[in-house]
């Protein structure tokens, strides 16, 4: 069903590639408008901070992306994502010991977010009505009659030296907003005259900090498993902090491994010596071993922005048409 002539979604991250690729069918042109000027491949950039930590692509994700992007799964393999059975090739440390190996429906692929978002990138730029467009600062919505109850977006202001405000208008059917935590949105929206978008968040107030190696090859007889997950410990009684951390060595394309450690409540390392040394104290030296093995690639990454905010324009009594 067509239902515009352009849609424009602003962002190009892994919500605004998907939703990209939903619109497509749908408007004779699509735009998505992407703030940095993304890297030749797969390296990290500024508007994707959390590039640098492990991300899990599970089965109902990857089942919502085969249906906008039919062959994206096979893609994501090809290109080097490792389609696994969690349940089968972890090390898994739960409790007061090692769980044990079972076979499960579950499956994932583990590849870096760096991988999945560059084979999103790839798929999007087949379809013929969908253009990305990089180095471009969204500036402002165009709206008309805000807040009442026809009012609606027309259009979007992003930058352009060449202009004598500095930046031109694009105009619009549809306007999608996946700029993700530092979205102004609903700023403008409130300057046109709608409402305070109600927001509910969830942050899980975490602190974490990951180092990229490259895993040993061949892999040494103590090395039988793919992925390694030290869950914090059961202990009521007094112990190191390190043992309260989660620890991960989660497998990625290129024979390489994100080590992640991260805690509720602890100071965590914050360079390469302290992320060794923190290592080393947790609650059982496997892991530590585990990164020995191997050969860095980074120095630590550390974050704390971790909060998940929901904007609620559906409860507005008028959302934006």
């Amino acid at each position: 069903m067509r239902l515009g002539s352009r849609a424009v979604v602003l962002g190009g991250s892994v919500a605004g590639l998907c939703a990209a690729g939903a619109l497509a069918p749908h408007f004779d042109e699509v735009l998505v408008l992407e703030r940095d000027v993304v890297p030749h491949g797969a390296q990290h950039r500024r508007g994707v901070p959390q590039s640098k930590h492990p991300h899990f692509l599970l089965n109902s994700g990857r089942r919502a992306m085969g249906q906008i992007f039919p062959g994206f799964e096979e893609a994501l393999v090809e290109a080097g994502g490792l389609h696994m059975m969690p349940s089968m090739v972890a090390a898994h440390c739960d409790g007061w010991g090692w769980t044990p190996r079972k076979r499960t429906t579950m499956t994932m692929i583990y590849s870096s977010r760096l991988l999945i978002e560059r084979v999103l990138r790839d798929e999007v730029r087949t379809l013929p009505h969908v253009h990305l467009h990089e180095g471009v600062t969204v500036r402002g919505l165009e709206t008309v009659r805000g807040g009442g109850a026809q009012g609606r977006v027309t259009g979007v202001r992003v930058n352009d030296p060449d202009t004598a405000t500095g930046d031109r208008l694009i105009k619009a059917e549809l306007v999608v907003d996946a700029l993700g935590r530092g979205s102004a949105v609903a700023e403008w929206l409130r300057a046109a005259g709608w409402p305070e978008v109600p927001v509910r968040t969830l942050d899980a107030n975490v602190t974490y900090v990951s180092r990229w190696y490259r895993r040993p090859e061949p892999a040494p007889a103590q090395w039988w498993w793919q992925q390694m997950s030290v869950l914090p410990t059961t202990e009521t009684g007094p112990h190191p902090a390190e043992h309260d951390y989660l620890c991960q060595v989660f497998p990625i394309e290129d024979q390489r491994v994100i080590v992640t450690m991260g805690s509720w409540g602890h100071e965590m390392p914050r360079n390469n010596d302290e992320f060794v040394a923190a290592a080393e104290r947790t609650r059982t030296p496997a892991f530590a071993t585990a990164i020995g093995l191997c050969a860095p690639l980074s120095d630590v990454f550390l974050t704390r922005s971790t909060g998940n905010k929901w904007r609620r324009f559906d409860l507005l009594a008028h959302p934006p048409l």
